[in-house]
């Protein structure tokens, strides 16, 4: 018996959120992003490309 990964995908969004936007549109302080977790932008795919990716997943 043979176990191991058949094959791998992986997919980087050209887009990124600001986290110190959404911060302030939270009304939070940026510092929880920026210190507390220690990342400053958050990658976001693009909604074609999600809905791309689910139909694809459902084959």
């Amino acid at each position: 018996m043979k176990i191991g990964i058949e094959s791998i995908e992986f997919y980087i969004p050209h887009y990124y959120l600001d986290l110190a936007t959404l911060a302030c549109e939270q009304g939070i302080d940026q510092d929880k992003y920026y210190i507390g977790l220690g990342q400053e932008k958050m990658a976001v795919p693009l909604q074609m490309k999600m809905l791309f990716l689910w139909v694809r997943m459902q084959l």
